[in-house]
């Protein structure tokens, strides 16, 4: 906790800042891999690709909301540091979905190509995003509110867990306008599918398949 704090008031760490941008974007890459295994090797170097581009582009959508929050009934951070914090919860992100990438390497290899080889590799990956993004906006609400109560401001948390619910909304259909993530078994790999449907809907399609 002292780290961090000194880390968000030093505003001349960009080197800092660089490796743990960097570190993030690989540790995304090495679980993106086994995504992408299902089909293939070729479909999983792009999902190694995809992966660090879908927490980027999420963070950059997601990113004006978290500032005004932060400036209306959070601590009020400046925009360098609010980019900080979310580094830190991207860091933690990253670091608890790479702590799994064994286990996914293992399922991605061993699992049939069949439909409900498909339905569980797609619960999985759910179930391990939403634990490692329950951990990344606790972390965010646990330095705003730290933060809040030095500078003598009011702050909610549930208001954070609001965004961070924001944040999961944007993000899982971000995953679905950038699928195919693991590939619909039976079908040729392609590297786009078009942005018809939601994410819901294909979630919905899964959950079929398993009781049917």
């Amino acid at each position: 906790p002292d780290r961090a704090g000194r880390w968000l008031r030093e505003e001349h760490r960009p080197d800092v800042d660089r490796f743990l941008a960097l570190l993030i974007l690989g540790l995304y890459g090495a679980y993106g891999v086994s995504m992408g295994l299902f089909t293939g090797a070729g479909p999983g170097g792009v999902s190694a690709l995809k992966l660090p581009l879908m927490f980027t582009l999420t963070q950059a959508v997601c990113f004006p909301a978290f500032y005004v929050i932060n400036c209306r009934i959070g601590p009020a951070f400046r925009p360098w540091q609010c980019r900080r914090v979310l580094l830190l919860a991207a860091s933690a992100n990253a670091a608890a979905v790479a702590s799994y990438a064994p286990l996914s390497y293992f399922f991605a290899l061993t699992t049939s190509a069949t439909d409900g080889g498909y339905a569980f590799l797609v619960f999985m990956h759910i179930a391990v995003f939403g634990i490692a993004g329950l951990l990344s906006v606790g972390l965010v609400a646990w330095l705003f509110r730290a933060a809040a109560f030095l500078r003598g401001r009011p702050m909610r948390a549930v208001t954070v867990w609001l965004w961070g619910l924001l944040y999961g909304v944007v993000g899982a259909e971000m995953s679905w306008a950038m699928r195919p993530w693991i590939g619909w078994p039976g079908e040729p790999y392609r590297f786009f599918k078009g942005t018809h449907g939601s994410f819901l809907e294909s979630l919905l399609r899964v959950v079929e398949i398993v009781f049917q």
